[in-house]
């Protein structure tokens, strides 16, 4: 399943465009750790700049935000929209 996908202001540092935002929902037997390699690579495939400053401009960034129905992304807790997410996707989740 996907969210559907929203513009949200920069975080950190506001010199840079809205972001264009969304969520996945996916089942996988890969182990967690794969899917973040798996995440990196399709970053870096798609020519994402890995900066000093991580809340700056980018061409992508792919985050991990549940793993078996637990939080393990700690921006869910501060970011709405993050939340809203997961909330479109599992209705009944509990944070």
């Amino acid at each position: 399943k996907s969210s559907k996908l929203v513009y949200t202001e920069p975080v950190g540092y506001l010199e840079q465009e809205n972001f264009l935002n969304g969520a996945m929902l996916i089942e996988t037997e890969l182990e967690k750790e794969s899917i973040i390699k798996l995440l990196k690579k399709i970053e870096n495939d798609l020519g994402r700049k890995r900066t000093l400053n991580r809340n700056g401009p980018r061409t992508i960034d792919l985050d991990l935000l549940l793993w078996n129905n637990r939080v393990i992304d700690s921006d869910v807790y501060s970011r709405n929209f993050l939340r809203e997410s997961i909330l479109e996707l599992l209705p009944d989740f509990k944070f």
